[in-house]
């Protein structure tokens, strides 16, 4: 008996708290109250050629979700994060390209405190130099690949005088095929790989037409398995149909200050 009634007691508890569940799912739903998103890119678009880019025009406050910075910026006409600057050099001008990721767009501070606006500024006062115009030509989370078509592309258009590739570990990963297993990047825009054959560069997938440089044709990547376990399978289903479960998972991770990222390299 009592085991009959423990078992009672446990199923009167859980259908007490799916009911509630229930309704707080539906109030959520009928006042459309959704919980803010942790890390919202409102300035970032998908590209065909990179993956993604920078939205022409864009302006918002950026909130680090892992670095705690707080920092206004805009995004100029040319998708960078910087000052605008005319493809044609000015005479006398020496000017710098620097082609890397998010430790050249540096959203966390204003952009006059960015490293590359401060080696502008240096370069530019050093006596009896030239003028010096530093062009930062950074996008969070690309990788070596992704820069050297930005060159090719766009950044060659600058006319540079000297080109600077600002260069992080992480690149070594993100330039190989095996950045596709991580699970939060699989609904990402698909970003761009290179294949070394015969001595030469095969872009995967291949250059669309009209691109600038020789396509040498498509090549099909190796299969990649993406596979979640159970749980992880379980808790993607939860978040992108309940909001009672967005909005706890919301409240628990600023409860608890926040989760760092679980990748083996920061792709952010």
């Amino acid at each position: 008996m009592r085991f009959r009634a423990a078992v009672l007691h446990l199923v009167l508890v859980g259908l007490g708290i799916g009911l509630a569940l229930g309704l707080t799912e539906v109030v959520l739903v009928t006042a459309d109250v959704e919980a803010l998103p942790d890390s919202g890119r409102p300035w970032e678009i998908p590209s065909d050629r990179y993956g993604w880019s920078y939205r022409p025009g864009a302006t918002f406050t950026y909130n680090g979700r892992y670095e705690r910075f707080r920092s206004r910026s805009t995004i100029n006409a040319q998708g960078l994060r910087e000052r605008d600057y005319a493809y044609d050099k000015p005479d006398g001008v020496v000017r710098i390209l620097i082609l890397g990721d998010s430790l050249t767009a540096s959203l966390e501070v204003p952009l006059r405190q960015t490293w590359h606006e401060l080696l502008e500024t240096q370069l530019s006062s050093m006596p009896g130099g030239r003028p010096v115009e530093v062009i930062a030509a950074g996008i969070q989370g690309w990788s070596t690949d992704q820069e050297y078509l930005y060159y090719l592309h766009e950044g060659v258009r600058y006319l540079p005088d000297l080109v600077l590739l600002q260069f992080y570990p992480n690149d070594v990963y993100g330039d190989g095929l095996k950045v596709q297993q991580i699970g939060r990047l699989s609904a990402a825009p698909k970003k761009p790989f290179f294949l070394v054959r015969d001595g030469r560069l095969v872009q995967i997938p291949a250059v669309a037409p009209g691109g600038t440089e020789p396509q040498p044709g498509r090549v099909d990547p190796p299969p990649v398995r993406r596979q979640l376990r159970p749980f992880a399978r379980s808790r993607s289903y939860l978040y992108g149909h309940l909001r009672t479960y967005r909005l706890a998972s919301r409240v628990k991770r600023v409860r608890s200050g926040g989760a760092g990222p679980v990748d083996p390299f920061c792709y952010d």
